[in-house]
């Protein structure tokens, strides 16, 4: 699917900013832990965090264009001189062969332009570079700016500059010299001699823990050889878990499992059909599938809050365990249980009390009066 990756640690959610878009946000992507290793579940979880991504990027553009800030400029001339660098390279192969005459004759108009740049910085003459900036920077990413302010000045001055090192790669490109790939040029630097490597990013950390159901058995394991649970017990917890671990994953790590794993699970038994599993219209799909299913067209009565609760309760005893056993720091169950009051009725549920007239009608009656 797409926006998902998958890990060791479980599922994670991934969407590329669009090009417009990336000046505001200042990177390139949005990353985030869908904290499950259920496929089904994070397919849930990352249709409904990208659909509303996507409804703040239409958000972000309903205004129509966004003024120039100083924050935008560094995004924007790397993007310049990447393009500018893939854009030549397409020419490159559309072109094909090369003749040596037209080479050298290329190697000429590369310095000319070098040279040209130099001077546009040292007579700050601007104007020439304009249309580039309009054109290629701010048009394409729906940016605009008064050209007498000092943000547009500044752009412009900052693509002067990186026509330098654009130029020379060029020139040793022409040459068949690509040492220059995967060198980052920032605005100013003119070649990879004073150029810096991107650097890596530090990878995240992956928990390390065992998975629930690695758990579960050991957890199953350790009371059955207790007898510390009765057999109707012991077929309460495993169709229980059967149902828990369809929702979270059998590979769900024990390290990801927080309040908010607990809260989705929740969220899911509270659109479960009751009986699922017996039921032929829901065999041998997802949860997500199964919830869609009952909701447009079978139309099951869901899980009580009893059972529910009853879920949440034996989930609440595992995680009890783990706590105690070092595994968990605290149980992410506790406060989960949905409250219910048994007092409480409804309106049309109460009784009312009998009026006089009732208790007249009823002993009245020729039951109570006639002799027997």
């Amino acid at each position: 699917m797409e926006h998902l990756i998958q890990r060791q640690s479980g599922y994670y959610f991934r969407l590329i900013i669009p090009p417009d878009l990336k000046p505001i946000f200042r990177t390139n992507e949005i990353k985030r832990s869908l904290k499950t290793g259920s496929l089904s579940l994070a397919k849930e979880r990352a249709f409904l965090l990208s659909g509303r991504l996507k409804k703040l990027f239409r958000r972000l553009r309903y205004n129509g264009s966004m003024k120039l800030e100083k924050h935008h400029i560094d995004g924007l001339i790397k993007k310049y001189v990447r393009e500018t660098l893939e854009s030549d390279e397409e020419e490159r192969l559309i072109l094909g062969p090369v003749p040596d005459d037209v080479q050298k004759d290329l190697m000429e108009s590369f310095k000319y332009f070098e040279d040209h740049t130099r001077y546009i910085l040292r007579t700050n003459s601007l104007e020439e570079i304009e249309p580039v900036v309009d054109m290629r920077i701010l048009e394409p990413n729906n940016l605009e700016a008064d050209k007498d302010s000092y943000e547009y000045k500044k752009l412009s001055r900052e693509t002067v500059k990186a026509n330098i090192p654009i130029a020379r790669i060029q020139m040793r490109r022409e040459q068949g010299d690509y040492s220059d790939d995967n060198v980052d040029y920032y605005p100013g630097q003119e070649g990879p001699e004073v150029s810096q490597v991107t650097p890596q990013q530090e990878p995240e950390p992956q928990p390390s823990g065992p998975s629930l159901k690695t758990l579960l058995d050991k957890w199953f394991q350790e009371n059955t050889k207790a007898n510390s649970w009765s057999p109707r017990t012991h077929q309460r917890y495993d169709g229980n878990f059967r149902i828990i671990l369809q929702i979270l994953g059998d590979d769900c790590p024990i390290d990801s499992v927080d309040h908010g794993t607990v809260r989705d699970l929740k969220d899911t038994l509270l659109k479960l059909p009751a009986g699922m599993n017996k039921k032929t219209a829901f065999q041998g799909k997802t949860v997500p599938e199964i919830i869609e299913l009952n909701e447009t067209r079978i139309h099951a009565e869901t899980l009580s809050v009893s059972t529910i609760n009853a879920y949440l309760t034996t989930l609440g005893a595992f995680f009890k365990w783990c706590v105690g056993n070092d595994y968990m720091s605290q149980n992410y169950a506790d406060g989960f249980k949905i409250k219910t009051s048994r007092t409480r009725k409804r309106p049309d549920e109460t009784r009312q009390a009998f009026t006089t007239d009732h208790l007249n009608q009823i002993f009245n009656a020729p039951d109570y009066t006639e002799d027997k």
